[in-house]
């Protein structure tokens, strides 16, 4: 194996430094997670499941991308901040913690190496971290996973490479420190889901094929589905979303086709 060390330093410098592929700029997803166990004196503040969002900019360039050449391995290690990066988490218990609940900053970390006399041949991991700190406090959350032997492994950090669900046991650690004390209470969750948010207008799972937007404070897609679960029966619900379709198509922020596809994608949502 220690043969493979100057073949591996020669394809790396060959290599382009960072290649990322066409993707929307700015992606978010959401995720939810099971509790595995917590640790700690001040544990009942946590609940038994958390869930959230991540977006991603695929199209910034990293703050920090270094190769790496250890002693058991070879490869790259991007970092990626907020703004190009965030991550928040709400339990069930009403805990809150994140980049946009409480600022702190927001490291994403990529790391893709070739592994020299180990049991396996490469290792991609990738964490989102956001940390804020004061006044004898500080808060913690993240979502990290890793990949062995992937057979797309290349050597080179990308923001590409990460998915949580395609990795070995994808966990979200949630921290809380008290400094003056010294306390440390930590809850550790098992990620279940992680999918990308649809960009699109979606009613009853049911896809319009119309950009979603902000309009008024929330997502057209937000709004119909408040408009699903306020609305006393479904003739209520179809005449809010034609009175708001409207609305759009009269601000000049849809065209009349895209009204019509809104409308009858409530009507089939409902089955009429």
């Amino acid at each position: 194996m220690l043969g493979l060390r100057p073949l591996l330093l020669f394809l790396l410098v060959l290599t382009p430094m960072f290649t990322a592929e066409t993707q929307a700029q700015v992606t978010e997803y959401e995720y939810s997670a099971t509790l595995l166990f917590t640790r700690g004196p001040n544990v009942e503040q946590f609940g038994t499941a958390v869930q959230g969002t991540i977006t991603i900019n695929y199209e910034a360039a990293p703050i920090i991308l270094n190769d790496v050449s250890d002693y058991d391995k070879f490869g790259q290690y991007g970092q990626w901040r907020n703004p190009d990066a965030t991550i928040d988490g709400v339990t069930n218990s009403g805990y809150m913690t994140g980049n946009t609940i409480d600022g702190g900053t927001t490291f994403l970390t990529i790391e893709d190496y070739f592994l020299i006399d180990d049991q396996y041949d490469s290792v991609q991991r990738g964490t989102v971290r956001n940390y804020i700190s004061g006044n004898g406090w500080s808060k913690d959350i993240l979502l990290s996973s890793r990949i062995y032997n992937n057979p797309d492994s290349d050597g080179l950090a990308e923001l590409t490479d990460w998915n949580p669900l395609a990795g070995d046991e994808p966990i979200v650690i949630i921290r809380d420190w008290d400094s003056v004390f010294g306390v440390t209470s930590e809850a550790f969750y098992s990620v279940d889901t992680f999918v990308p948010v649809p960009t699109t207008i979606i009613i009853g799972g049911l896809n319009t094929g119309v950009e979603d937007f902000e309009y008024e404070g929330s997502t057209i897609t937000k709004t119909i589905t408040e408009f699903s679960a306020s609305a006393p029966s479904d003739g209520k619900f179809l005449s809010d979303v034609r009175k708001l379709s409207r609305e759009l198509e009269k601000a000049g922020l849809i065209t009349s086709d895209e009204q019509a596809a809104i409308n009858n994608t409530a009507k089939k949502s409902v089955g009429k």
